[in-house]
């Protein structure tokens, strides 16, 4: 079987763009000028305590700004954490929007391309936003918009992800471990498995029993293994028991098929409203989406899956002469969607 020693990852290629060759405004600068007026600035005092609150500015603008750096700073801050949604009506949706920021670490650059374009390409003329306080036609309702759509348009349109480390995939064998020990009165013989019989518990071992009984005569099982939760612990999988503390999930058997290998976990019926069934099933479940992931040549050409089998459904399916494979592939859950539920096929 595949060990992923260490996964495959991909990084955000450094976005690249050109200024100059984004669409220019629709307004024309000197209409905007005569729109923008002159602006006034206020202060307000407390006329008891003589204390002076503020340094305020009156504009017409959507979006507030102290000077050309600072709308620099802002418009960069917009384009690089809510890529295509630059403005939004309510501070607590811009917040919600860049919860996870796409290009937070390239702000810097951003920035400078942005004033390269305000300077050169904006208005389809050269402008200086310091001169006689012209950067304030930036603040209009629509031009800045329009630098933050354009801006953001062609940065989505460049994001690529390319592969800096492939994955690093060790073949391991369950019949590495040697040997192991039992009782005899817990052996159960087996003829499609490395080792000549399987342990299973001395009490509630029935269900296991049953499985491995039934697999060996299922003609469609090419083989199969009881998992050893001392001593085969590369099989184990971390995961968060229900009270909060980590814990390792082994889960009970494999079983390979022709075209699939199952990872099979068997529970009493009673057991399968247990808390930490469901935070077992959702570590197998990512465990196994990852092993598909590899090439094909990494895990034999055969797809992973997880099945949880109750004793009833194991024992309805035997009384009809139900054969093991079918009831794996019946069984066997797909990959939740993220943030979804795991579901059955």
């Amino acid at each position: 079987m595949p060990e992923i020693v260490r996964e495959h990852e991909e990084e955000l290629a450094e976005p690249r763009l050109d200024p100059l060759a984004l669409e220019p405004c629709r307004f024309e600068l000197a209409v905007l000028r005569r729109a923008v007026g002159s602006g006034e600035r206020w202060s307000s005092h407390d006329l008891e305590t003589k204390t002076q609150y503020g340094d305020y500015r009156v504009d017409g603008g959507v979006m507030t700004a102290t000077g050309y750096n600072d709308f620099l700073a802002r418009i960069a801050r917009r384009i690089t954490t809510v890529v295509g949604r630059a403005f939004t009506p309510a501070a607590v949706r811009f917040s919600a929007a860049s919860r996870y920021p796409l290009l937070a670490t390239h702000r810097a650059r951003i920035a400078a391309w942005v004033d390269r374009y305000v300077r050169a390409r904006l208005f389809g003329e050269p402008f200086d936003p310091a001169f006689d306080e012209g950067w304030r036609v930036l603040l209009l309702p629509g031009v800045a918009e329009h630098v933050a759509g354009v801006f953001s348009t062609a940065l989505v349109e460049d994001q690529r992800t390319h592969p800096v480390t492939s994955a690093i995939v060790e073949q391991r064998s369950v019949a590495e471990i040697g040997s192991i020990t039992m009782r005899a009165r817990d052996a159960v013989p087996s003829r499609k498995c490395v080792f000549p019989a399987l342990r299973v518990a001395s009490r509630g071992g029935g269900l296991e029993r049953r499985f491995i009984e039934w697999a060996d005569h299922d003609s469609r099982v090419e083989a199969f293994v009881k998992i050893d939760e001392y001593a085969h612990t590369f099989l184990q999988r971390p995961y968060l028991r229900a009270d909060g503390l980590p814990a390792w999930y082994s889960p009970d058997f494999l079983v390979r098929t022709a075209d699939a290998v199952y990872v099979v976990e068997t529970k009493a019926q009673t057991a399968l409203d247990h808390p930490n069934i469901e935070r077992k099933r959702r570590a197998a479940l990512a465990w196994v989406e990852t092993l598909n992931r590899l090439p094909a040549a990494s895990r034999s050409g055969r797809r992973w899956h997880y099945v949880l089998l109750g004793e009833d459904a194991v024992a309805a399916w035997r009384r009809g002469n139900g054969r093991l494979s079918e009831l794996l592939e019946l069984e066997r859950w797909s990959a939740p969607p993220r943030g979804g539920e795991p579901t059955l096929y």
